[in-house]
């Protein structure tokens, strides 16, 4: 499975994922942590960290 990121802003990250090419939601897939919500585009996640979290799925104390 090919996984790109993209730092977008401060807190969001986009990851990028084969889930389309299975048919899943990609927020099946990406499990974002600490509360962040996971926002589905097409095959791509986006995960928005709480403030004070940061990471590929807000996983980093900030």
């Amino acid at each position: 499975m090919m996984r790109h990121l993209l730092l977008v802003g401060a807190a969001i990250l986009i990851f990028v994922s084969d889930a389309q090419v299975y048919g899943e939601d990609p927020c099946q897939i990406v499990r974002c942590s600490y509360g962040a919500n996971c926002i589905a585009y097409g095959d791509t996640a986006i995960c928005e960290c709480p403030f004070g979290y940061s990471g590929i799925r807000c996983q980093d104390p900030s």
